[in-house]
């Protein structure tokens, strides 16, 4: 948990505007009894991981999968909660998912008109978890993301069915990719610093800790 909160702090110059987060959980007693915990609010990830009591509470339980956002805001007021990340939708094969973004749609009317899509926020990101609904699946849904929107994009995706955490970007956005040296934990963020900066503060030194870190390929 530590180390999760790290990473939230360390992303702090990526966006100040409101922090989120959604993670696939399950007890340490009860592995098979799995539950998605979830939270947002217009604050600095400093603040937020202190004070949030959603975010607190992951010290207590076993967190296997979790996407985290602090947002910089292009559309939408952060101080309207709905605006700000993740944003959540349902997908007709998998079910629930949320959705977190880095960078900006500029086409967001054009999609809307497209696919008769109903938009409930400001927010240019939601567009892209109406596509993904659309779509029917998180993997087609990401496709037509890449394919569709124009603007700038990296995307994480948890599916509360299964705790898969989908990863993909486009040329004008980064998302750095980090496998740590136990084989238990693989680490995500916009920038290689970020990550280390988080695993130098929580675990240790990084020729110690980092056993692979490289950029996420455009497209995946």
């Amino acid at each position: 948990h530590s180390l999760l909160s790290e990473l939230l702090v360390q992303s702090i110059d990526r966006g100040r505007d409101a922090t989120g987060f959604a993670a696939f959980t399950e007890p340490l007693d009860g592995p098979r009894k799995s539950r998605i915990i979830t939270d947002k609010e217009p604050i600095e990830s400093t603040g937020f991981v202190r004070q949030n009591p959603f975010w607190r509470s992951l010290s207590r339980i076993r967190c296997r999968s979790i996407v985290g956002h602090v947002r910089a805001s292009t559309s939408g007021s952060p101080l309207v909660n709905a605006n700000n990340h993740p944003h959540e939708g349902v997908c007709a094969k998998s079910g629930m998912f949320s959705l977190v973004h880095n960078g900006w749609v500029e086409n967001v009317s054009d999609l809307v008109d497209r696919h008769s899509l109903k938009l409930r926020t400001d927010c240019d990101t939601e567009v892209a978890a109406r596509l993904i609904e659309h779509a029917g699946s998180i993997p087609e849904g990401l496709y037509r993301c890449l394919t569709e929107v124009r603007g700038a994009q990296a995307y994480a995706v948890l599916d509360w069915k299964t705790g898969t955490t989908y990863l993909t970007r486009d040329d004008n956005r980064p998302l750095w990719v980090c496998r740590l040296t136990d084989n238990r934990r693989v680490l995500y963020a916009s920038t290689p610093q970020i990550i280390t900066r988080a695993v130098q503060k929580r675990l240790g030194p990084c020729d110690d800790w980092i056993g692979d870190l490289h950029p996420l390929a455009p497209g995946y």
